[in-house]
C-alpha cells in the first residue's frame, strides 16, 4: 500500500473509530522483515499501553526454539533471527 493511500485509510478509520471511542493508526511495515514487525508491534503497544494478540507470520518461518515456552518472554521475541 502506497503511503498516501495508507495515510488516507487512516484518517477514514479514524473518524469512523472515534464515534466508538476506537483510533487508528497507519505505520508503513514491510511484512517480511521481523524489525519492521517489532516497530509495528512497539508503536501499538506505546499507543495503548498493551497489545491483546500479535500474528506476526507473513513469510516467516521459525528458528529451532525460537518459540520455546521455556524462553520466551517479551525480551526473546524482540531478538532478530538469524536465519
Amino acid at each position: 500500500m502506497a503511503e498516501t493511500q495508507g495515510r488516507e485509510l487512516e484518517q477514514s478509520l479514524e473518524a469512523e473509530a472515534a464515534s466508538s471511542g476506537g483510533s487508528a493508526h497507519f505505520l508503513r511495515t514491510d511484512v517480511a522483515s521481523y524489525r519492521d514487525q517489532l516497530a509495528l508491534f512497539d508503536a501499538a503497544h506505546e499507543a495503548h499501553g498493551h497489545v491483546d494478540y500479535a500474528i506476526a507470520n507473513a513469510a516467516v518461518s521459525e528458528p529451532h526454539g525460537f518459540l520455546d515456552p521455556e524462553t520466551l518472554d517479551l525480551e526473546t521475541v524482540q531478538e532478530v533471527q538469524s536465519p
